[in-house]
């Protein structure tokens, strides 16, 4: 009987960032659901240095140095969340009259606390990479050595250098290369994201093409994008393109009725609108801010809530929250809100803004319309693609048209109209998603995988 082949998925940077938004999200989905194919079996792995290792899903299971630092790290966050609260606290005791609890005073006890934060969020996988490492003679029965007619499936961040080392070696064993591309955002957009990240991210995918067998992304609008880009380059080495749509599965924990925090609770009883994403300029937070800032002005008593991570390039961003008169009044941002918290939130929310410059997929759209919500979004094409007629979009040229919406919204006259739709399973997604894959590397031009080609089923 004939030795069956592996299809290796690089997840290196999901395991080492231990995040579970954006990209990392998409990766522990697409791992927690991989089977074995007729032909492949499908093997998730990470890469250190110049070799490849098997994992089990679990980061902290068998790797005491990596658990350990976790837990030291978790430590670390959770005494600075403390040390910072009772400053809160100090300060607040300290001003008799709360009117003069001043732009600065906000900026002061806020502003320093997300700039550690953000520091921290830079650090902490290079510190988890390195116990890895330290690791690593443990697992030596966990390494991976690649074969001919295997698949090397770059799932993860592209940017990640081990892959790249471990995408020529691989070349050398005859085994296929196929990436997963989610967006074009440092190419098309550089201004939303950091210099280094535009630097990493135009150089390994230059180096990748030169090598890989085929491109898959997470829509039609962002594979255009890359194929766009690949003509620029103008190389003569034929490579497949092909995309799928992401999936959105509302399991059981994701409709839990767990109780959040009483705090939670009592912010959820006013109407709001719901606006989550992390705090970068690609989320544009500070357009909407600009028409609830007006609205407010003008005696408006609607809520926005703001739900997301520090991210990049966010110093002014955070600056516009914590410099607000208005922030804890009717401006509230929630920078650790648990999975409970954001369902609830999810729930009671009057309606969703979504208002990015621009995305590769958009499964925020998906989910605001499972929860059956009035959803706001910016008028850009990916989101026409996934999210059809349901949003109710806005111009990122003209903030009287969202004043205008968020007035209607607030006072019931409009809402968007809800059909019975629905959804693209992770589990169907991820069938599809692994048969382009096997189809890229047996040479063939597009699969014919049984596919509804949208997210939402109508």
């Amino acid at each position: 009987m004939d030795q069956m082949k592996c299809c290796y998925i690089d997840c290196t940077e999901t395991f080492f960032s231990g995040l579970n938004t954006g990209i990392q999200r998409v990766v522990r989905n697409v791992v927690s659901r991989i089977h074995i194919d007729p032909e492949y079996i499908f093997i998730p792995v990470i890469t250190i240095g110049c070799e490849t290792f098997r994992i089990n899903g679990k980061r902290t299971e068998d790797y005491p140095v990596t658990q350990a630092t976790i837990k030291i790290l978790g430590c670390m966050r959770n005494l600075v969340d403390f040390l910072f609260n009772k400053i809160k606290q100090l300060i607040r005791l300290l001003v008799v009259n709360n009117n003069t609890y001043t732009t600065q005073d906000r900026i002061a006890d806020g502003g320093l606390h997300w700039k550690i934060i953000s520091a921290c969020s830079k650090i902490t996988p290079l510190l988890i990479r390195v116990a890895f490492f330290l690791d690593a003679p443990f697992l030596r029965n966990r390494k991976v050595n690649m074969q001919e007619g295997d698949i090397f499936f770059l799932m993860d961040s592209l940017w990640n250098p081990n892959a790249l080392h471990v995408v020529n070696y691989a070349k050398t064993k005859k085994v296929k290369i196929v990436m997963l591309v989610f967006d074009m955002i440092p190419v098309t957009h550089p201004a939303c994201v950091e210099d280094i990240t535009f630097c990493k991210f135009n150089e390994y995918l230059t180096e990748y093409l030169k090598v890989i067998d085929g491109v898959i992304s997470i829509s039609k609008y962002s594979i255009d994008e890359v194929i766009w880009y690949y003509s620029k380059l103008g190389m003569d080495k034929h490579i497949a393109f092909d995309y799928f749509h992401l999936g959105a599965d509302f399991t059981t924990d994701l409709l839990s009725d767990k109780s959040p925090d009483q705090r939670l609770v009592d912010l959820g009883n006013a109407p709001f609108f719901l606006m989550v994403g992390t705090i970068e300029p690609r989320k544009n937070h500070v357009y909407v801010l600009d028409a609830f800032e007006r609205l407010w002005a003008e005696g408006s008593n609607v809520r926005l809530y703001i739900v997301g991570k520090i991210g990049w390039k966010c110093d002014d961003i955070v600056k516009r929250f914590t410099g607000s008169s208005y922030l804890n009044k009717n401006l509230f941002v929630f920078n650790r809100l648990d999975d409970t918290g954001l369902k609830y939130f999810l729930r009671k929310s009057c309606a969703v803004i979504i208002a990015s410059l621009v995305e590769g997929f958009g499964l925020p759209v998906v989910e605001a319309m499972y929860f059956k919500k009035t959803l706001l979004a910016s008028d850009i094409p990916v989101f026409r693609e996934i999210g059809g007629n349901y949003p109710i979009y806005f111009p990122l040229n003209d903030n009287n048209v969202l004043c205008e919406l968020i007035t209607r919204v607030a006072d019931g006259s409009l809402k968007s109209e809800n059909e019975n739709m629905s959804w693209l399973s992770w589990d169907e997604s991820v069938r599809v998603l692994m048969e382009k894959v096997i189809c890229m590397a047996a040479g063939k031009e597009r699969c014919q995988a049984e596919y509804a080609g949208s997210p939402i089923k109508r």
